[in-house]
């Protein structure tokens, strides 16, 4: 039997038109069921473990979770628990305040294995606590995990039970300084900035000089000032570990002549060494 017979009927029961309806109301409805489900919205993250819980204070700490529903679009900020969730644009009335990260979220880097599984890694530093983990889609919060996991402190190492060391005194002068940085560089600072247990102290500066670099023109050397570079003379007491015929200040040697890198008034600087002397007293 033709599909089509003489008097125009497809199969002989309905006339082309009605068939060409029929046919589009099928494939309209096929393409919604498609399009719905491609489009849906996912189901919210849950998170159903966090290896491991319980972390000592450092940087770059690394936590596994597993559960359901965790999609590569996603992004992850912990917040203390019981921290307030404020969003960044909270003030501005025309902005959803659904739109933007947590003002006090600290970031994390994602990085997902399946929809099941996954890894956390932090890149700010976070201090003792418990904290949540919140999930951002492109536009709003998706989802959050109360009590994921708790930072407690470092343990303290006693570097003097374990390593033979020495106390010195250092002369010289930080050098490369912007004009900005040099006000920070001054008596009193310890080495590094603001820890607890310092390697040493700055004992006294000198007024600022300008910069020099040792340039080697052939015949000889000469010293040329920096541009917009200067060098503050110093004198420091430093804790050093006694290894390899070496004093070693913050995994550096100290050498006359040479430079080391030291943070100082909260920035890393490089000390151009002139004298190395003992010290007895402790920093």
């Amino acid at each position: 039997m033709a599909i089509i017979d003489a008097r125009g009927r497809v199969f002989g029961r309905m006339n082309v038109f009605d068939a060409a309806v029929l046919f589009a109301v099928v494939v309209t409805i096929a393409l919604a069921i498609v399009g719905y489900r491609l489009l849906k919205v996912p189901p919210p993250p849950e998170v159903t473990e966090v290896s491991p819980n319980v972390l000592p204070v450092g940087p770059s700490l690394r936590i596994t979770i597993k559960g359901r529903n965790l999609m590569p679009y996603m992004h992850v900020y912990l917040q203390r628990t019981g921290a307030p969730t404020k969003m960044m644009h909270d003030s501005l009335k025309w902005v959803r305040s659904d739109s933007y990260t947590p003002v006090n979220g600290a970031r994390t880097a994602f990085r997902l294995e399946s929809p099941t599984l996954a890894e956390v890694e932090t890149l700010d530093e976070l201090e003792p606590g418990t904290y949540d983990m919140i999930f951002h889609d492109e536009v709003r919060v998706v989802g959050r995990a109360e009590h994921a996991f708790s930072l407690i402190p470092a343990p303290k190492i006693d570097t003097v039970s374990q390593y033979r060391e020495a106390i010195v005194k250092i002369s010289g002068a930080f050098v490369g300084l912007h004009p900005n940085e040099v006000p920070a560089v001054k008596a009193g600072e310890r080495v590094p900035t603001g820890a607890v247990e310092p390697v040493g102290e700055v004992l006294s500066v000198s007024p600022a000089r300008p910069d020099v670099a040792r340039i080697d023109i052939g015949s000889g050397i000469v010293n040329a000032p920096i541009t917009g570079r200067s060098a503050v003379p110093a004198e420091l007491r430093l804790r050093c570990v006694l290894a390899r015929g070496k004093c070693y200040a913050m995994d550096q040697p100290m050498v006359v002549g040479e430079t080391i890198k030291l943070t100082v008034g909260g920035a890393l600087h490089e000390f151009f060494i002139q004298t190395v002397s003992p010290e007895s007293a402790r920093p």
